[in-house]
């Protein structure tokens, strides 16, 4: 796990939770926009670049978060993929966007994120 890059992550978490607006927290990659995730209260949206279908990736990759149980709402062939997800602390939200960047998203552990947050 990339240490810095979860505590980039969480403060934005933590914003979206305590928010009595609806907030999306968007964190992409520096210099690779098609890699992205989204969070609001209770969804990740994510970049899902596969054809497989999600649970093929990631449901093997959350046996490193073995606590949390995803729900696949919604996916599209090489474009995006939307879970329900629990609320959490933020720190363990942190935790698992860090690891899909780096577990399904194939990013480096050094990579360098932006975080972007607005009502919608």
């Amino acid at each position: 796990m990339s240490a810095d890059q979860i505590s980039e992550i969480s403060p934005a978490i933590r914003e979206v939770q305590s928010s009595a607006a609806d907030l999306c927290a968007t964190f992409e990659i520096v210099g690779s926009q098609d890699k992205w995730v989204q969070y609001t209260k209770g969804t990740i949206n994510a970049a899902y670049p596969y054809k497989e279908p999600p649970q093929l990736l990631i449901e093997p990759f959350m046996e490193v978060q073995p606590k949390l149980t995803l729900n696949i709402t919604s996916w599209e062939s090489g474009k995006f993929v939307t879970l329900d997800f629990p609320q959490g602390e933020p720190v363990s939200i942190s935790k698992f966007i860090d690891l899909y960047f780096i577990g399904i998203l194939k990013c480096v552990s050094d990579y360098s994120v932006d975080v972007t947050i607005e009502e919608i």
